[in-house]
C-alpha cells in the first residue's frame, strides 16, 4: 500500500485514486489503530534496511557517487537507530495522556489519544542529497502514527528511486 510517484517519464503515471481508495481503506478497517499493526510495519522497514544495504550502498554509489562506508555511515545505521529507538518507545507513545480538565468540567477527566490522521495518506518528498534516509525515516514517522505514505523519491535519483519501489512493493 505504499507507492512510488515516478516522475521520471520511464513509467505510466500512478492512478492516484486508486491509490487514495488502497489507503483509505487502511482508516476504515482501523487496523491502523493498534499496536500490532504499527509494530509489524516498522519492523518490516527494519528488514527492509537490514536485508537490503548492499543493494541500497550499489545505488548510491550509482546515482551520487557515494563509497560504502559514506553509504552506511549517514544513511543506513542512523536509520536503523531510529527504527529500533521508535519500536522501543512505540507503545509509551501510543499510550493516552492525562491532562487537566477544566474546572467547570469537575469531576471530569480528560485526556489526550493519539490517533493516525484520516485523510488518505501522508505524501513523502524525498530529496536527491539524503534519497534513502529523508524517503524512509518520514516513512517510519508515519507508520509509527498509523498512517499509509506515499513516497516520491528524487528524479535526481533515478536508480535509488526504482530500488525503493522495488523494495517497498517487495515488503509492503
Amino acid at each position: 500500500l505504499y507507492g512510488s510517484l515516478d516522475m521520471t517519464g520511464g513509467e505510466e503515471p500512478l492512478d492516484v485514486e486508486h491509490l487514495q481508495a488502497k489507503m483509505m481503506l487502511i482508516h476504515k478497517s482501523r487496523v491502523n489503530l493498534s499496536y500490532d499493526w504499527r509494530i509489524q510495519q516498522i519492523k518490516l522497514l527494519l528488514r527492509l534496511v537490514q536485508e537490503n544495504k548492499e543493494e541500497i550502498r550499489k545505488a548510491l554509489h550509482a546515482d551520487l557517487g557515494r563509497e560504502g562506508t559514506e553509504a552506511i555511515c549517514i544513511e543506513t545505521k542512523p536509520l536503523e537507530a531510529d527504527i529500533l529507538y521508535t519500536m522501543n518507545n512505540l507503545k509509551h507513545w501510543m499510550k493516552p495522556e492525562s491532562v487537566p480538565s477544566p474546572a467547570v468540567m469537575i469531576p471530569a477527566t480528560s485526556h489526550v489519544e493519539r490517533r493516525p490522521l484520516n485523510a488518505p495518506g501522508v505524501l513523502i518528498i524525498a530529496p536527491f542529497n539524503y534519497p534513502v534516509r529523508l524517503a524512509l525515516q518520514p516513512l517510519l514517522g508515519a507508520l509509527a502514527g498509523g498512517n499509509p505514505a506515499v513516497i516520491k523519491p528524487s528524479e535526481c535519483t533515478p536508480t535509488v528511486a526504482l530500488l525503493l519501489k522495488r523494495l517497498l512493493e517487495q515488503y509492503f
